[in-house]
């Protein structure tokens, strides 16, 4: 026990002795000195000697601005009472704070520089505080406002940057940091939205002007302008400020757009936080915050760019009037996943609208991230709705919409027919969800069709789903979902493709209107109806082959006994002879089949079925049922039939003609 004790206590100072040279941590202590009196708008120096072991320093004064230096110069933009703070980090990372409250007293008219009227000659305009008497304009000169500066507006006071005529090179630089920014405000102790009127960059504004680090607020006051900051001029460079309280829009842009727009904050405007031309939208950048319900205005004018991207914001943008794309040289505008578009009454995006207009509209959301198209007006106010996205003859192949939502279109025929417009134009439209159209959830004239039309749903109860020509039925796909009192409305034409398939779906089409087989092309004009397929009349509609085209046509309604193809009404309560006939005649061509179809309340001709100076049609197996007077009529005619079933056809089965 002696011996371990030996040992113990040897170890004991040994450990000792090793750990007596190490260094203890030295005291960190944060302390600063401030001026007894600080003005608004003058310089203040603040002093951290009395601070210990610091190795970088932090300060914060209130939310004026912040500072690195050990020594820094501050202005406070205003009077009243500031929390300062300092906080010191040792080289290990240790910190340590300290704050004083200090009151910030008026700015002494000493320490005020007035400016108005012209300013021709370069000037620098310093820390402190500068107040602005009415018009100030700078022309060919450049203003630089250094950081921590205040400028104040007098009452409707306006300060122009190359407005004046025949100015060519006025340039303002106001470039504050993110400790010292620049403050242009109001001249008053209780300031209220629209006290000044505005800055304006004007047409002779050099292309060099930039803001950054700057707070716009209280102006807005000029009704001419209706901004409180305007350019439209040539672009200029605006980042990392904040615009608030402005009594009409925050900013508004025309023609040129921004050299860069990124990390600015709008907020807390009395109408729109931007009002931009189309052409220009492309240059909002990125990382900004916008804060309003009006959201983005776009401007009612043309896009002519050859190119150009509107991206996704945080708000929406609002269109109150038609805007058009289209150039004679092609435009193309791609709309980014995520965009949220809002219409106000009657608004309408009108792409390519003639054909020497030309435009590709690219509106491709994904879908986590969709793109909407929306209505300002409440949804139950349809006379006050958005009109429609409309594509014109000038629209290019190229156009697509992809994951997007198409939403409470206008009300009536006269106000645009439907949700989406395709006239002479041919666009993919695919996974779009149309919901509640005033008229038609989609139409398209007579040469307007998809590329490709797959995984959409159309949701327009008690209205109609697609209104589309017959020559272009075919293509629609057939994975859509469609709610609506007409899911396909097909409408009077002539088909004159060689070869054309109206796929299955699980809903009818409608026919509104007479349709006619027919064409000039080798081969004739050859419709083929997938089986399972249910084709609905309208009343007295038909389907014929008379005297179209020289090389005539056929159809292939080729059915199955699980999956029949019916020729039907389209009526809720249906009745024999609500809809003619299927009239095929002398040009008819070899391929022409009816198997396994039903032909039912149809007839009000003679039959739903008549067949005319022609042995080329093959009729098999097939159900004619609930007829107005014949299940089939042949005239001079005597084409291969077999297995075929006559129901209730009050005249008989057959009706023969010479």
């Amino acid at each position: 026990m002696k011996i371990l004790s030996f040992f113990s206590i040897l170890f004991l100072v040994l450990f000792l002795s090793c750990n007596s040279d190490e260094v203890k941590p030295e005291n960190l202590t944060s302390c600063f000195e401030a001026p007894e009196a600080i003005e608004a708008g003058v310089p203040a120096e603040f002093s951290s000697a009395c601070s210990e072991n610091a190795s970088t320093y932090f300060w914060e004064f209130g939310t004026a601005g912040t500072s690195s230096d050990p020594n820094p110069t501050f202005t406070f933009p205003s009077q009243g009472s500031y929390e300062v703070s300092l906080t010191i980090f040792s080289a290990e990372g240790d910190s340590a704070s300290s704050s004083q409250t200090l009151e910030v007293g008026e700015t002494p008219a000493s320490a005020i520089t007035d400016h108005f009227g012209d300013i021709t000659q370069d000037e620098v305009w310093g820390p402190g505080k500068h107040r602005i008497f009415g018009f100030v304009n700078i022309l060919d000169a450049t203003v630089t406002i250094e950081p921590g500066a205040v400028v104040v507006f007098s009452e409707r006071g306006t300060l122009n940057v190359g407005t004046g005529d025949g100015v060519t090179e006025a340039t303002l630089i106001a470039n504050g940091t993110a400790s010292q920014q620049i403050l242009f405000t109001a001249d008053t102790d209780t300031p209220v939205k629209g006290y000044w009127n505005n800055i304006n960059f004007g047409s002779g504004q050099s292309g060099n002007s930039s803001m950054e680090y700057c707070t716009i607020e209280y102006g807005g006051a000029d009704s001419s302008y209706e901004t409180m900051i305007s350019s439209y001029g040539q672009a200029i460079s605006f980042n990392n400020n904040t615009v608030r309280y402005s009594s009409t829009t925050g900013i508004r842009v025309y023609e040129n757009g921004f050299k860069s727009f990124n990390s600015n904050k709008v907020t807390d405007c009395g109408s729109f936080v931007m009002d931009i031309d189309p052409s220009s939208v492309h240059s909002i950048g990125s990382n900004n915050i916008f804060e309003g319900e009006q959201g983005i205005q776009i401007m009612n004018i043309p896009l002519t760019v050859s190119s150009t991207t509107w991206q996704k914001q945080n708000i929406p943008y609002v269109i109150n009037g038609t805007i058009r794309v289209g150039s004679a040289t092609g435009t193309h505008l791609t709309i980014e996943s995520g965009t949220k578009l809002k219409f106000n009454t009657y608004g309408t995006l009108l792409v390519g609208r003639y054909a020497d207009s030309l435009a590709v509209l690219t509106a491709e959301g994904t879908a986590s991230d969709s793109i909407y198209f929306l209505s300002v007006k409440e949804k139950n106010d349809y006379d006050s709705r958005w009109k429609n996205l409309k594509f014109g003859p000038g629209a290019q192949e190229g156009s697509s919409i992809a994951y997007a939502r198409i939403e409470h279109t206008s009300g009536t025929i006269s106000t645009g027919y439907g949700g989406l417009m395709l006239e002479g134009a041919a666009v993919a439209i695919n996974n779009t969800y149309f919901l509640d159209a005033g008229t038609y959830g989609v139409y398209c004239d007579e040469e307007g069709r998809f590329l490709s039309f797959e995984n959409n749903v159309i949701h327009n109860d008690g209205r109609d789903g697609i209104s589309i020509h017959a020559n272009w039925v075919h293509t629609i796909g057939n994975t859509n979902s469609i709610i609506a009192d007409h899911e396909i409305l097909v409408q009077k034409d002539i088909i004159e493709h060689s070869a054309v398939t109206w796929k299955k779906q699980p809903f009818p089409y409608t026919i509104y209107g007479l349709i006619d087989l027919g064409t000039d092309n080798a081969g004739g004009s050859m419709l083929n109806i997938e089986a399972g397929s249910t084709i609905a009349f309208v009343q007295r509609q038909s389907i014929q082959l008379y005297s179209y085209g020289s090389e005539g046509g056929g159809i292939i309604a080729n059915g199955t006994a699980e999956e029949p193809i019916t020729f039907t009404s389209a009526k809720d309560s249906q009745q024999p002879g609500d809809w003619e006939r299927i009239s095929l005649g002398s040009k008819t061509k070899e391929g022409t089949i009816f198997n396994h179809c039903i032909f039912e309340y149809g007839g009000n001709y003679n039959a739903p079925l008549e067949i005319g100076y022609t042995d080329v049609p093959v009729i098999t197996n097939c159900i004619f049922r609930n007829n107005k007077e014949y299940g089939l009529l042949l005239q001079r005619s005597s084409p291969t039939m077999s297995g075929n079933v006559f129901e209730n056809n009050p005249s008989g089965d057959i009706l023969l003609l010479e």
